[in-house]
């Protein structure tokens, strides 16, 4: 990286870090009010969706966001501005949210076999184009952002958006409860909407210099032809995509949480929003937690932690079926996912050689693929024909794999690739 691309980044350091950890809260915040986890699948529920298109939802997601990063990578790498990139067709990714909140208001009564195809439609164009650029989008992120704070920044963006989405599960919770359905879903889809493109507009804020990172360019077919040599040199890199594999496959019951709670336990239907505060307060105190500790310490440490939060929450639920059992399933759910968004991506990036981090992103991703999907897909199918219990028992056995692999066989690497731009 040449003398003028690193002053042009130390200058814009802290600009860079803010603007860029407001656009992930309000990004957290909208996906929180329009969840794959807790609110959408009662919607779909609510639309006659059975346990199986439920289950999809997720798997659609998870494929839709994993898969076409490893097509778009390479090309990516080669960029001298990458987000450039990503604010090309970002919006591709945001006015789903419109359609949501539209189709929850026109056609959720007459329509609402339409509407459940609507709302996968709006899935797939949402996550869809967040695969295409999360390596462009994380690749700029890690050029801008110095190695020894990358975790600290996906602490700041993710934390801040999980204490914005408690706010907003508070509003989900009232909306839910005061308003008749679809209304309720309307009002939730309309406010996740604001918050997607107030997180477009600190995108367009973000300033990254024009200079390529990538050390050696190559064609598409020797892209791919490189793959499996990334695989095969890189032992802990495959490792950790085993784990990330079963701990995908253990949290199949994840999903069916909230609508466990709505459709076994007779709970109400404000309790998705209710259980989705302590969702967000969760994921937003040990972002900042995990941050801290992860760029000072140990990912592997946060990653272990994180992996025992996925562990209990099957473990709790196979026990005890009370109010506040479930409201600490959904604290511990809050562990699992601030420490993987956090700790993840920076010890990926710890792993990649200079330059091919956004290859790394890409492949993780993609073997991930079929995990993501059968996952909550077979949680459905095995809810449906042998019970939650059952669900539960498998999602435990995997999940405890997944920790055991973690543990035995992930080595972190500690990297510093270029000089980094100091915070003053």
């Amino acid at each position: 990286m040449s003398t003028e691309a690193l002053n042009y980044i130390r200058v814009n350091v802290r600009w860079n870090f803010i603007v860029n950890a407001v656009d992930e809260a309000f990004w957290v915040l909208s996906n929180n009010l329009a969840s794959i986890i807790t609110l959408l699948p009662v919607f779909i529920e609510k639309l006659g969706g059975s346990n199986i298109v439920i289950g999809m939802i997720p798997g659609l997601a998870f494929i839709c966001i994993m898969l076409p990063g490893i097509i778009s990578a390479n090309s990516v790498e080669n960029k001298p501005n990458k987000l450039a990139f990503v604010k090309k067709i970002t919006l591709w990714e945001r006015f789903p949210f419109v359609i949501l909140a539209l189709s929850a208001y026109y056609l959720a009564i007459p329509y609402p076999s339409l509407t459940i195809w609507v709302s996968i439609i709006c899935v797939v164009l949402i996550y869809g184009t967040s695969g295409i650029i999360q390596p462009a989008w994380l690749g700029y992120i890690a050029k801008v952002t110095p190695s020894r704070k990358l975790g600290s920044y996906f602490a700041a963006g993710n934390g801040l958006g999980a204490l914005l989405g408690i706010g907003g599960f508070v509003l989900a919770a009232y909306l839910l409860d005061t308003f008749a359905f679809p209304i309720n879903y309307f009002l939730l889809f309309s406010c996740a909407s604001v918050a997607v493109f107030i997180s477009y507009w600190m995108l367009l804020l973000g300033r990254e210099p024009d200079v390529k990172d990538k050390p050696i360019q190559t064609t598409s077919i020797d892209f791919f032809k490189a793959l499996p040599v990334v695989l095969k040199q890189d032992s802990t890199f495959v490792h950790f995509i085993i784990v990330r594999n079963l701990q995908c496959l253990g949290s199949m019951a994840t999903t069916f949480f909230t609508v466990y709670a709505i459709k076994s336990l007779h709970f109400a239907d404000s309790s998705a929003g209710i259980l989705s505060i302590f969702l967000a307060s969760s994921q937003s105190l040990f972002f900042f937690v995990w941050g801290y500790i992860g760029d000072q310490k140990s990912h592997k440490f946060v990653l272990t932690v994180a992996s025992l939060g996925l562990v209990s929450t099957s473990l709790i639920l196979m026990f005890l079926q009370t109010w506040p059992a479930l409201c600490v399933v959904f604290v511990m759910l809050g562990i699992y996912y601030s420490g993987i968004g956090c700790s993840g991506l920076a010890l990926l990036h710890n792993m990649a050689p200079k330059g091919r981090y956004p290859t790394y992103i890409a492949l993780y991703n993609a073997l991930q693929v079929a995990s993501a999907f059968i996952a909550p897909v077979l949680g459905g199918w095995i809810s449906e024909l042998y019970g939650w219990k059952t669900m539960f028992s498998v999602a435990l056995v995997l999940s405890i794999a997944g920790l055991i692999w973690l543990l035995l066989f992930v080595h972190e690497k500690r990297r510093v690739f270029y000089e980094e731009p100091q915070i003053v």
